[in-house]
C-alpha cells in the first residue's frame, strides 16, 4: 500500500510538518504560571523545490477558537525560510486558561493547512476522561 493510499492528490503532502513545544518545558503549570508557548512549522523535504509548499503562516487559538498572540506570517516568496515558528505568551494562568490550545499552520494551498494542539494542564491535578 503506498504512502499516499486513500488520498490520490497528494495533498499530505503539502501540509507542513508541526511541532510545539513550552517555555519552561513541561505542559502542567501551576496557577499564576506565565508559559511560552512555540510553534516550530517546516516543509517536507520532498517539497523542497515547491516555493508555494513552504510555509506561510502560523497562527495560535485559543480553546474556544480565537486567534490569540501573534500573526506570524513569512515575507514574500522568495525570502522564505525552510523552518518557521511563532511563538505565544499566556500570561498568569487562571483555571479557564488551562485547555487546549492549537497551532496552525500553512502554505500558498487555501486548505492545506496543519493544526497540532497543546494542552496545558493544571500541576498535580489529573483530569478524568468524560463519561457519557
Amino acid at each position: 500500500m503506498s504512502e499516499n493510499a486513500g488520498n490520490h492528490d497528494g495533498h499530505t503532502r503539502k501540509k507542513p510538518v508541526v511541532e510545539i513545544s513550552s517555555s519552561p518545558e513541561n505542559n502542567s503549570f501551576p496557577i499564576g504560571a506565565s508559559i511560552n508557548l512555540t510553534c516550530k512549522a517546516e516543509l517536507r523535504a520532498e517539497d523542497e523545490s515547491h516555493l508555494d509548499r513552504w510555509v506561510n503562516y502560523i497562527r495560535w487559538y485559543d480553546p474556544q477558537g480565537n486567534e490569540i498572540g501573534a500573526k506570524c506570517q513569512q515575507p514574500d516568496r522568495e525570502k522564505r525560510v525552510k523552518k518557521y515558528s511563532c511563538q505565544s505568551l499566556l500570561k498568569k494562568l487562571t483555571v479557564d486558561k488551562f485547555a487546549n490550545y492549537i497551532c496552525k499552520s500553512g502554505n500558498d494551498y487555501p486548505n492545506h493547512c496543519t493544526r497540532k494542539s497543546f494542552n496545558v494542564r493544571i500541576q498535580g491535578k489529573q483530569i478524568r476522561p468524560h463519561r457519557a
